[in-house]
């Protein structure tokens, strides 16, 4: 009598109904697994230029910049912006070892999102005023004790977890559709 090959073991899985750690199965190509990724650079690059474009008059020597400059202006920040909230969503994914780690992201989870992006604001417009790189004029709330402006610590506290709950929504809604359902 032959003996009998053993069964391959059943994907690990934190939620009933999912493919694995990932939940997206085998089936996933290279595309579809950085499309989440993807969405998350796109959905946070544009509500960062938005929020970039409205702070530009609180920076000393950008008061009454006009509003086309004004968005070429902030497109390099605005990328950076993007590529640390994306940044962000990729290590969450690598430390969670799971690329949809935010589509079932709780309170604490949002919590430690913001408080991630609202330290590294704070390191980087410290770094940035203590280089000369960039100063507030007096339309700008400052943080006190830090002494840095509130509008950028809110903005990558914000951004973020704005951020993921809309490209969670839309991969999830693109799932859907993809399912007919």
């Amino acid at each position: 009598m032959p003996k009998a090959e053993p069964s391959a073991p059943e994907p690990s899985s934190r939620h009933a109904g999912s493919a694995g750690p990932d939940r997206q199965g085998p089936a996933a190509g290279p595309l579809r697994r950085g499309a989440l990724a993807g969405t998350v650079f796109v959905v946070a690059f544009l509500l960062n230029w938005c929020w970039e474009a409205a702070q530009v008059p609180a920076y000393a020597g950008s008061e009454d910049m006009p509003w086309a400059p004004r968005l070429l202006h902030c497109l390099p920040a605005t990328i950076l912006d993007a590529l640390f909230v994306a940044g962000l969503y990729c290590a969450g994914a690598v430390l969670l070892q799971d690329r949809n780690w935010i589509r079932h992201l709780g309170g604490r989870g949002y919590l430690a999102v913001a408080l991630a992006g609202a330290g590294a604001a704070v390191l980087v417009e410290r770094l940035a005023i203590g280089f000369g790189w960039w100063d507030y004029n007096a339309a700008m709330p400052r943080v006190p004790v830090l002494g840095v402006g509130l509008s950028p610590v809110a903005q990558l506290a914000v951004t973020p977890v704005i951020s993921f709950l809309l490209a969670g929504r839309l991969a999830r809604s693109s799932r859907d559709q993809e399912r007919g359902t």
